[in-house]
């Protein structure tokens, strides 16, 4: 039978006195001697041993760092996030300040605010607004693979066709929503809709066609979620048709009209 390899003195010291703890490892994980094995076939058996237990420590260290840096990554991700939602509550109550001494065209305000929030709610860097609207349209507004309206956005779209003297179906108002980012992103900043004499507020919608629908039905639920907190009137066709507010349509103020 083998015998292991014990060895009790190392430079003149006895047993494990003096030795380094490397030493120590070595000792230990040393296989036993085999029988009728040579001095040259030891030593490559040992120097196998030797590496794969630095080996094993190479990867503990690996793994490791790779943790920290995932920690740290992660810590960094929330931070970003924690930033975007504070210049979107920023960018919320610039709006609200300018709303009470003058009448504000906010339909990008609207809806960039809109994605940074939801991103933000879904633990998410908001990579772009535009790409944030989309996620927010496909998860609150719309259904079949982006041809139909939710139940609630449908709701919604029903009392503001109420309003509106032009009507457009449900699918035209689909195609806005589909990428409303850059729809409300070729408006003019300051529409022919802005007559000198309306008055101050916050005002969404457009001057004719589906946009101003998609965006009413856009504030509603925006609003529902607390994503965006004041109210909006809703201009279509250059008339003020509706008030949302908390999420619901009502009729505007008589003398806004």
């Amino acid at each position: 039978m083998g015998s292991c390899v014990c060895r009790f003195a190392w430079g003149g010291s006895s047993a494990w006195g003096g030795s380094t703890a490397h030493e120590q490892r070595m000792y230990m994980t040393m296989a036993p001697e085999q029988e009728g094995e040579s001095a040259k076939e030891k030593l490559l058996r040992e120097m196998l041993v030797a590496q794969k237990e630095a080996g094993k420590q190479t990867l503990e260290a690996l793994q490791k760092a790779l943790e920290a840096k995932d920690e740290a990554l992660e810590a960094k991700d929330e931070t970003l996030r924690e930033k975007e939602r504070l210049i979107a509550e920023r960018d919320n109550q610039i709006v609200v300040l300018r709303g009470k001494g003058e009448a504000v065209v906010a339909n990008r305000y609207i809806v960039e605010t809109t994605a940074a929030h939801f991103e933000y709610a879904a633990g998410r860097n908001a990579s772009s607004s535009h790409k944030g609207s989309k996620n927010f349209a496909f998860e609150h507004l719309l259904a079949k693979n982006g041809t139909k309206l939710t139940n609630d956005a449908k709701q919604t779209y029903d009392e503001l066709v109420k309003r509106t003297k032009g009507r457009f179906d449900e699918r035209s108002v689909c195609n806005e929503l589909n990428d409303i980012y850059h729809e409300v992103s070729n408006d003019v900043h300051y529409p022919e809709w802005m007559k000198e004499n309306l008055r101050s507020g916050i005002y969404a919608g457009s001057e004719g066609g589906p946009l101003g629908l998609a965006l009413g039905v856009w504030v509603a639920k925006a609003q529902e979620l607390q994503y965006i907190k004041y109210p909006v009137m809703l201009v279509h066709n250059r008339n003020i048709v509706a008030k949302i507010e908390r999420g619901r349509v009502l009729d505007p103020n008589p003398e806004m009209t």
